[in-house]
């Protein structure tokens, strides 16, 4: 009887300690933002910047492929860090491209990605844009031109779009 006992009370122990092991609060709970945060870390290369009037047309396209040089690389970083890769046409004297590397930081809440420096980005972002388009290849983001923009732009742009393609 001591050693039905005995049995019973180490096989209770084992299947406790089994289930606590194996319990779905220990399962990764991956959330939206989390998928979006990983689609968006990486390598992207510019593919064009497209001007857009008030009703959403296209009134201006700069393809990065019309360049004698190579296209922009913006990288997104974990701890939401951001480095943006701009060529010139120029080249030192090995033959590489001159280029010009501006960190930033970035953050991406729902449908809004925040780029800026400081550390409350959703309220003191430097540029705001509206995510289009995330996924494993392609990277399309909007946002309405702001008082900087318009000694870039025509009266006529009301608002740019980015396309981006993937590369790592």
């Amino acid at each position: 009887m001591k050693k039905q006992t005995l049995f019973s009370i180490l096989l209770a122990m084992m299947l406790t300690a089994t289930f606590t092991a194996c319990s779905s609060s220990d399962d990764v709970q991956v959330t939206e933002a989390g998928k979006s945060n990983s689609l968006l870390m990486g390598k992207w290369e510019l593919i064009t910047k497209q001007e857009l009037d008030k009703k959403g047309d296209v009134i201006g396209e700069d393809l990065s492929n019309s360049h004698n040089y190579p296209a922009q690389i913006t990288e997104y970083h974990k701890q939401g860090i951001t480095i943006q890769t701009d060529f010139s046409s120029q080249k030192d004297k090995q033959g590489n491209y001159f280029n010009e590397r501006s960190p930033r930081q970035w953050e991406l809440i729902g449908t809004k990605l925040y780029l800026g420096i400081s550390k409350s980005l959703e309220q003191k972002a430097d540029q705001v844009y509206d995510v289009k388009v995330l996924d494993r290849g392609q990277l399309v983001i909007e946002r309405k031109l702001d008082q900087y923009d318009i000694a870039k732009y025509s009266s006529n742009v009301s608002s740019i779009r980015i396309i981006y393609k993937k590369v790592l």
